[in-house]
């Protein structure tokens, strides 16, 4: 006899999921660093490169 965790669902699989709010709270906006940019050529320089592998 299977214990119940060895079963299989009901209705043959499963699906989980999270969700994340990944933001600065706006009270604490002048308590978190610079954001950080890379300038346009550097991501010229990286899309030719790196493009067609990533999709983009």
């Amino acid at each position: 006899m299977q214990s119940k965790r060895e079963q299989p669902p009901v209705d043959g699989f499963l699906n989980s999921r999270a969700i994340i709010e990944a933001v600065k709270p706006y009270g604490w906006y002048h308590d978190f660093p610079k954001s950080i940019f890379i300038s346009p050529e550097l991501a010229e320089r990286v899309k030719g490169k790196w493009g067609k592998q990533l999709g983009i």
